[in-house]
């Protein structure tokens, strides 16, 4: 995995099977579990919710007090988690859900905060109107298969 031909990414065996446990953590967890709250209700919603608080807490931990998961400087893991974090702003406003709680992910949320304002994430950020009326017709058409596959 390079960014350039000078510049090596993850170069260590170690940390590159780390960041890639954490992204397919992050994946599984947190991004799947976010999805599931936009057509699930009652003690599911509950039990899925927590699950999702669970994966940000341990993602919180994650962070150790460093600007970005890859410490002082963007790494994959912040790549990985950055297009999903985004993603979440656009479920939050679907469903209802406050995924980045200031309260409980203080360190996330000036992560994520931190990472939209990169210039290049910035120069790439899909618009949010367009992300939530995905995720609105996500839900819609998520709603109608779970009812179809109920008869």
């Amino acid at each position: 995995m390079r960014l350039g031909s000078k510049t090596p990414f993850c170069p260590d065996p170690y940390d590159r099977a780390m960041a890639i446990f954490w992204a397919h953590y992050i994946d599984q967890m947190v991004l799947e579990g976010s999805k599931r709250t936009l057509n699930v209700e009652g003690e599911q919603l509950k039990k899925n919710n927590k699950q999702v608080s669970d994966a940000m807490q341990v993602l919180e931990g994650l962070l150790n007090g460093n600007k970005y998961f890859g410490g002082e400087t963007i790494g994959f893991l912040d790549i990985a988690f950055g297009w999903i974090a985004i993603w979440l702003d656009a479920i939050d406003e679907v469903s209802g859900v406050q995924f980045f709680d200031p309260h409980q992910y203080p360190l996330l949320l000036n992560w994520k905060n931190k990472f939209r304002e990169i210039d290049a994430v910035k120069d790439s950020l899909f618009p949010m109107e367009k992300l939530v009326c995905f995720f609105r017709k996500y839900r819609g058409y998520s709603k109608v298969e779970l009812s179809e596959a109920t008869k």
